[in-house]
């Protein structure tokens, strides 16, 4: 059995680490202006994304991998605004948990997962329309290359943003009628 305080060394290990990563890009990043109380910065690698920083030291900041974003990139990570940072409190569990049990982890991986996923999907209906890319993954025939793109990605597939009927469906419906329908 894993010592209470070793795990307590973990959980405040990775938070740590978390943190620091976090920093790191807040710190070389440049500051553009404030929207709806959310600090926009900009940390120009050429790639058309975003990322929603909110861990416990650094709050609410949107910091753009490009000047010239499509709005409603910057919309969807707006939405992430009022969500609960699901990787950080994954990173608090994951030590308490693994001192329980090791396979544990496996069932919390996939549960943090598929609460990730699901809010990625609420940040995409704040933008109101369906998402449009430069340069769209194109949906694989396999199943399982289907498979792997849900539990690999952070968000729902690049061909499942694209459908029409994206915002209007359940995100388990969506992700049943993916892998499911060949």
């Amino acid at each position: 059995m894993v010592s209470v305080y070793f795990t307590i060394l973990m959980s405040i290990s990775l938070m740590v680490f978390y943190e620091a990563t976090m920093y790191r890009l807040v710190k070389n990043s440049v500051y553009l202006y404030r929207i709806n109380n959310v600090e926009v910065r900009l940390l120009d690698r050429g790639e058309e994304n975003a990322i929603y920083v909110n861990t416990l030291l650094l709050k609410k900041k949107i910091i753009l991998l490009k000047r010239d974003l499509p709005e409603t990139i910057l919309k969807h990570e707006l939405g992430h605004v009022e969500q609960v940072n699901i990787y950080y409190l994954g990173l608090i569990l994951a030590p308490w948990v693994a001192s329980c049990n090791v396979l544990l982890l496996i069932p919390l991986a996939f549960t943090i997962k598929a609460i990730g996923v699901y809010l990625e999907y609420k940040a995409d209906k704040a933008v109101g329309k369906p998402l449009k890319f430069n340069d769209p993954k194109p949906r694989p025939k396999s199943r399982l290359k289907r498979l792997y793109a849900w539990i690999l990605e952070n968000h729902p597939p690049d061909w499942v943003r694209m459908r029409e009927d994206y915002l209007q469906k359940n995100i388990v419906t969506l992700f049943l009628r993916d892998i499911l329908n060949g």
